[in-house]
């Protein structure tokens, strides 16, 4: 198998994003009991689980009504870096791995779990360059980037061969172009 993908990156101002509050939400870590128990995040529990043995962070937007969890993300750090990007500069956080349950969509999860784990990044490290990316075709994010005044900081694109089930016949190559431009958003 043989696949070309575009990966649109965007940059954490080092000011604050544009915040977005819901109180109905509350923000916090993946707990093995949320692998267990929660019947959206059981569907995926083998990634989930796999990026948190290999030290990515994990976050879950928690519906305080419904008592279950509304979205979930990662958080790429210490040298750590997203499956799908074959290299990330030293000394930075990538947002990645980041999902909306399907009935919770609509109501801005996803610019909350942003900023929230923007402000996260920021208090253990003021410094630290935040990255995050999305498909080309992904105009719900998109758009949601935009909104929360994060900057386009050009294209990843990435070349895989092979797949990831038989690691000694999978190869991953990229290129980070800073300067691509993303295309418009409406064409």
């Amino acid at each position: 198998m043989i696949s070309l993908k575009k990966y649109l990156v965007y940059k954490a101002p080092l000011s604050n994003v544009n915040t977005v509050y819901n109180n109905r939400y509350a923000a916090r870590d993946i707990s093995l009991d949320d692998l267990e128990n929660d019947e959206w995040l059981k569907e995926d529990k083998r990634s989930l689980l796999k990026l948190i043995e290999s030290g990515h962070l994990g976050v879950v937007i928690f519906d305080k009504e419904k008592q279950t969890v509304a979205a979930r993300a990662f958080i790429a750090l210490n040298g750590k870096k997203p499956n799908h990007i074959p290299k990330v500069p030293k000394e930075v956080a990538w947002l990645h791995y980041a999902a909306v349950k399907k009935e919770c969509r609509g109501q801005g999860l996803q610019n909350v779990m942003t900023v929230f784990l923007i402000q996260f990044i920021r208090k253990l490290n003021s410094k630290l360059d935040i990255y995050i990316d999305t498909g080309e075709d992904n105009m719900p994010s998109r758009i949601n980037q935009n909104k929360l005044g994060l900057i386009e900081n050009g294209v990843y694109t990435v070349l895989k061969i092979g797949t990831q089930r038989l690691p000694f016949g999978y190869i991953q190559f990229g290129f980070w172009n800073k300067k691509r431009k993303h295309p418009a958003l409406f064409r």
